[in-house]
């Protein structure tokens, strides 16, 4: 479990710091994420397993959190007085945000490459005498990938440890496969 908290420091700025609790209980020493803070974070967790974060310092930063460090801070864009959101869909981030030189709302996506789908296998398909390759997996949630109606997951084979070539554009509602 991650606790953001502020301190007072100067006057009224707050300096934003975190700490980690591990399933017995005990508290990591404080980690300052930033000084002097404009506002609350706002945090979201994505299917990898990370913790995303977007402050209000002035401009707007972004950091996440992999279970072991944190990344760098990054600006992706001019604050305003509101606070900053976050929301994830599976990997896939989304920020908005009020910009400081206009009345407009800014937002910023991050479109991650698509998980491996799940329960992934491989078999044989027999129809009589012969005997096919085949492939499955579990329907993927993916927005990107499962409402994609021609690309949304595309085959690939190699023979003798060659190249790969594309065999298969099938839907991104497709669970299955039979070369």
């Amino acid at each position: 479990m991650l606790y953001f908290y502020s301190e007072p420091q100067q006057g009224f700025y707050l300096d934003m710091y975190v700490r980690q609790r591990d399933f017995n209980g005990t508290w990591s020493s404080p980690f300052l994420l930033h000084g002097v803070l404009d506002g609350v974070p706002a945090a979201a967790n994505t299917f990898d397993g990370k913790t995303h974060i977007v402050y209000r310092a002035g401009d707007i930063y972004y950091r996440n959190y992999n279970g072991s460090t944190w990344s760098s801070e990054t600006t992706i864009g001019t604050g305003g007085p509101g606070i900053p959101k976050i929301s994830s869909v599976s990997n896939d981030l989304f920020v908005i945000w009020e910009n400081s030189t206009s009345s407009y709302l800014s937002y910023k996506q991050y479109d991650a490459n698509p998980l491996t789908p799940a329960n992934f296998a491989g078999g044989i398909h027999d129809v009589g005498w012969n005997a096919y390759p085949k492939i499955t997996w579990n329907a993927i949630n993916e927005p990107d990938v499962r409402i994609n109606g021609t690309n949304g997951i595309i085959v690939e084979r190699s023979k003798d440890f060659g190249a790969f070539t594309v065999v298969a554009n099938l839907s991104g509602s497709t669970t299955s496969y039979i070369d």
